[in-house]
């Protein structure tokens, strides 16, 4: 028995045409060009969504490699730039409302930062809402990011990440190259990383991060600077490492069977969780519910793609297009400890909350957090026809 709750339609990007325009974008931003848009309002929830998971009242910029209402690098930092950069996060969460966390406790101490775990093929063309949101975390026009593409084999992953960081003002970018956990234990490398407001690992093969980076100077340096307020944010592969389990690599599948994924240490910077990325759009909610029926104490996070879920503290929010899937094992009933070879696995009792963005998810009562801008509509409304009997009455 699955208890499901909350749901959104899927889409799908052509990684085909997102590749080809990202190249040249590697280019435009590098030379420091700014090219023509067109502006195209679009505003009110999407069709059919009432209260939970409210679409965005935006306005989309349309053009060729537009990068989200930040301007590409080259002149000043203006007042109104600023203000751009600091409604980026409100967007991506449908709220309208930037949500920052803070960086210190009430009592003055430093908070450890957020972690920002991407489920893979973020938009890197138009409003980048994912990818501002980590930039704006990390300071915005004062953000120092250290950048890790150790986990993809194409050359360039790093430096096109870079060129997208500083086209949004992000006063620093450097790329750190770890071909070998010899790297990783160097003092050159760990140095880098002195004094940077955000972290970012690119998307690739998980297991060849965590072989080469997984236990070394580098990987304490991470995590020491997340503690010290730093935000740390991973798409795809450095996604699933974020967490204290993860996801080595699997099958898909909509049903869960034994050996369907393998599960291996991860960098521990979100603890009691297991993440899974591309989720919906590579089918993979079979293997999260078969790891998690191993392991009921952990909660299973599945990030669909240009979706990001950003953990701080104890509480959950989705930022993004599309949705996050949460399993709660809590009262999970299996017969998993009979399964032989690669049999299906009964699952009872599973709670499955799947949120789009905008919604707040607490991790210790594991329940869906009340929707501020849905409270607030309802309040308007009640408030607007409290008004109309007033005058009817007078």
């Amino acid at each position: 028995m699955l208890w499901i709750q909350a749901c959104e339609p899927a889409s799908i990007i052509s990684p085909i045409r997102s590749r080809l325009y990202g190249v040249f974008e590697v280019f435009v931003a590098s030379a420091g060009l700014v090219l023509p848009v067109a502006a195209v309002a679009e505003t009110g929830p999407a069709p059919g969504v009432d209260g939970v998971g409210q679409a965005p009242s935006r306005t989309r910029k349309r053009g060729l490699f537009h990068n989200g209402r930040i301007p590409f690098r080259g002149g000043a930092w203006t007042e109104a730039k600023r203000r751009d950069v600091a409604s980026v996060v409100g967007r991506a969460t449908s709220g309208g409302v930037a949500t920052l966390p803070t960086t210190s406790n009430p009592d003055g101490a430093i908070a450890a930062g957020p972690v920002m775990a991407i489920g893979g093929a973020e938009d890197k063309l138009r409003d980048k809402l994912i990818l501002s949101a980590f930039v704006n975390l990390a300071g915005g026009p004062d953000a120092r990011i250290a950048i890790l593409p150790t986990a993809s084999s194409i050359e360039d992953a790093g430096e096109r990440y870079k060129a997208i960081f500083l086209g949004m003002g992000a006063q620093r970018a450097d790329i750190l190259f770890l071909p070998d956990r010899a790297a990783a234990a160097s003092g050159e490398s760990v140095e880098l990383l002195d004094g940077v407001t955000g972290v970012f690992m690119t998307g690739g093969n998980q297991m060849r991060l965590a072989s080469i980076v997984a236990g070394t100077p580098v990987a304490r340096k991470v995590k020491a600077r997340n503690q010290a307020g730093a935000v740390v944010a991973g798409t795809s592969a450095g996604a699933s490492i974020l967490s204290s389990h993860m996801v080595a690599y699997g099958a898909s599948g909509p049903s869960p069977r034994m050996r369907m994924a393998q599960m291996t240490a991860g960098f521990d910077l979100v603890p009691g969780v297991v993440i899974d990325q591309h989720f919906r759009q590579r089918d993979r909610i079979g293997r999260l519910l078969a790891l998690v029926a191993g392991s009921p104490g952990l909660l299973g996070i599945g990030v669909d793609e240009d979706t990001a879920a950003l953990f701080h503290g104890d509480m959950l929010e989705i930022l993004g297009r599309h949705s996050v899937t949460i399993i709660d094992g809590t009262h999970i009933v299996s017969d998993i400890h009979r399964v032989k070879a690669y049999g299906s696995i009964t699952v009872s009792g599973a709670i499955i909350h799947v949120l789009a963005a905008g919604n707040r998810f607490d991790m210790v009562e594991r329940k869906l957090l009340p929707n501020e801008r849905a409270s607030r509509e309802v309040e308007k409304s009640r408030s607007r026809e409290r008004s109309r009997v007033v005058s009817r009455e007078s």
